[in-house]
Order: C-alpha cells, then sequence, then structure tokens
C-alpha cells in the first residue's frame, strides 16, 4: 500500500524537478545565422525556419498585438515581427548611449513578407535574452573643453571689439568722383 502512496508523489517530484530544471534553448532550432547570410540566401531561405542573433537597436515599433523591433549584428540590422509582450520584455534598445539587449530570435525568414508589405523580415516564434544591454558613456577630453572655452572666448571678445569700434559715426560722404559726391554733380 505504500508502494501506491509513493507512486503519485514520485510523479509530482520528477514533475516539479522537470519544471524547475531549465532544457537548453533552442535545442533543435538551426544555429544563428548573420543578417548579411539572410540576405544573401534570401531566395534559398524564404518561408524556412531560421535563428539569428544580435543587438535590439532602435525603439520597438507596437501595432496592436505585434511589434517591430530591429536586429543588428556585426553584418547588418534586420526587422523581426514579435507579440508585442515579448517587445515590452526586452529592457535595454541599442542607441549613442546604451548598447541594446543581445537577442537570440528564432521563426520564418521571408524575403518579401506579404503580411508586411514585401518587406524581408523574420516572424519570430521565440525570443530570449542571451545578455543585457549596457549604458555607454562617452566623457569629452578635458582638452576639447579649455580648447571650447578658450574660443568662446575669442568669439566673445570679436564681438565686444564690432561694437565698440564698429558703430556708425555719423553721415559718410562718398569720395570724390564718386557718383553723389559733390564734385560730381
Amino acid at each position: 500500500m505504500s508502494r501506491v502512496a509513493l507512486a503519485p508523489g514520485m510523479a509530482a517530484a520528477a514533475l516539479l524537478l522537470a519544471a524547475l530544471v531549465p532544457a537548453p534553448a533552442f535545442a533543435e532550432d538551426p544555429p544563428p545565422s548573420a543578417v548579411t547570410d539572410l540576405v544573401e540566401r534570401a531566395a534559398e531561405l524564404d518561408g524556412r525556419r531560421v535563428a539569428l542573433e544580435g543587438e535590439a537597436i532602435g525603439s520597438p515599433m507596437i501595432r496592436d498585438s505585434g511589434a517591430w523591433v530591429n536586429i543588428a549584428d556585426r553584418s547588418g540590422a534586420l526587422g523581426v515581427w514579435m507579440g508585442a509582450e515579448t517587445a515590452r520584455g526586452i529592457a535595454r534598445f541599442g542607441s549613442y548611449g546604451a548598447v541594446g539587449d543581445t537577442l537570440r530570435v528564432t521563426g520564418v525568414f521571408h524575403r518579401a513578407c506579404a503580411e508586411h508589405g514585401g518587406d524581408m523580415d523574420v516572424h519570430a516564434d521565440g525570443t530570449i535574452v542571451t545578455a543585457p544591454g549596457r549604458p555607454v558613456a562617452h566623457p569629452v577630453p578635458a582638452g576639447r573643453v579649455v580648447a571650447a572655452l578658450a574660443l568662446a572666448l575669442v568669439a566673445a571678445g570679436a564681438v565686444a571689439a564690432l561694437a565698440a569700434f564698429g558703430q556708425d559715426r555719423g553721415p559718410r560722404t562718398p569720395p570724390p568722383g564718386y557718383p553723389g559726391s559733390a564734385k560730381s554733380s
């Protein structure tokens, strides 16, 4: 009797263990392709399942239940159509001030997607963040700050000199022989 009571408990423990231990992500998916490889092999890969890995750049363009996210690798960038909630889960997008989250995307490649006006895209069915993004600092070297301040002082001095010495000093008379001068009349 205790044997029958243990079996359901062991089954529950096995299910719990299976839920807690992550399976290798995308184990049956193709290896990631470079964006240029997808572009160059567009006719061959059209309608096939592909994978790509790269930085989420720009900002998501959310449309109802879907969203466009641009993914860039070292070779180029490509638009990926994914669920809006998935796009909202991307913490950081690449820009001047940040490196975006690195994503691994799997989905169906379209060289001229009929659903999206003929654009080349991937319709994602799996997206994971493989590395978080980070801010990027762009410090200004001290020498450039000093040079900018020096040039600002020179410009201010030139404006002050023009204001002091370039004022109108009354009516001007044309030189002799010039039309409108007293001798030419």
